[in-house]
């Protein structure tokens, strides 16, 4: 079949469970492509892990050797690559020009991890950002939490919207977590980092439960008085799968 080479941009994504051939199949995609006479510094692969853009970036160059070198381990595997190629009888000239091209501009070669392609535009657009382009990532995010749980804890001390919210969630903490010890600033963060990885994770706000917390204390002021209720009929030994209210 004639190679025409691709005329358009286009996204292609490759979804498959682990171990099906996702980084050969990318690999022999970025090999198509090149060899129809795409250059490099215009295809960008993606992928998830740091392990992987290294396996895909070391698959590519082993393809180009192979064709380059017509290094195969049989006429079959040969012919397998050719046909998923769509190349032409020879194409051992193209592969190696690819390799050479590839090698002077390496930097080109743009395989890379969401985060990195990520943090390379967050780079390039750094002055429309309003922000250094020397930024780092900081993933130790429960440190900030803890220094902004600690400052809201002092306005908190005086008269105001923060104070009334933050005596509000104590008294909520305190009737709900029914904690014997009253030191909650460890659980406090924790239940806020929690809900910060959700915020994260599902990209969404934090919706308000739609109940007051005067329900919820009265909700369990009435489970504690039903278990009194039944503390009698558990000491005489009453079979409870049998008992009807």
């Amino acid at each position: 079949m004639e190679n025409r080479g691709f005329k358009t941009s286009e996204v292609r994504v490759v979804e498959a469970s682990a171990g099906s051939g996702k980084t050969y199949a990318l690999a022999g995609r970025y090999v198509k492509l090149i060899l129809s006479g795409v250059a490099p510094r215009s295809i960008l692969a993606i992928t998830f892990s740091n392990k992987a853009a290294v396996e895909m970036k070391s698959r590519i160059l082993d393809l180009l050797k192979r064709i380059a070198l017509d290094s195969f381990r049989d006429e079959k595997s040969k012919k397998s690559l050719y046909d998923y190629l769509q190349a032409p009888g020879d194409v051992r000239v193209a592969a190696f020009s690819a390799i050479d091209g590839i090698l002077a501009g390496y930097n080109f070669l743009q395989i890379q991890t969401i985060d990195s392609f990520i943090n390379a535009v967050l780079s390039g657009c750094a002055f429309r950002l309003d922000i250094s382009p020397s930024f780092r990532i900081k993933d130790d995010f429960r440190r900030y939490i803890s220094y902004g749980f600690d400052r809201m804890v002092d306005d908190a001390g005086v008269p105001g919207r923060e104070r009334e919210v933050f005596l509000r969630f104590l008294k909520q903490y305190i009737y709900l977590e029914n904690r014997k010890s009253w030191i909650p600033r460890k659980d406090i963060i924790s239940i806020i980092s929690g809900l910060f990885e959700k915020s994260n994770s599902y990209g969404l706000p934090l919706a308000k439960y739609p109940v007051e917390p005067a329900e919820l204390i009265k909700k369990r002021g009435d489970i504690f008085s039903l278990m009194l209720e039944l503390k009698p009929l558990l000491s005489e030994g009453i079979n409870m799968s049998t008992w009807r209210t």
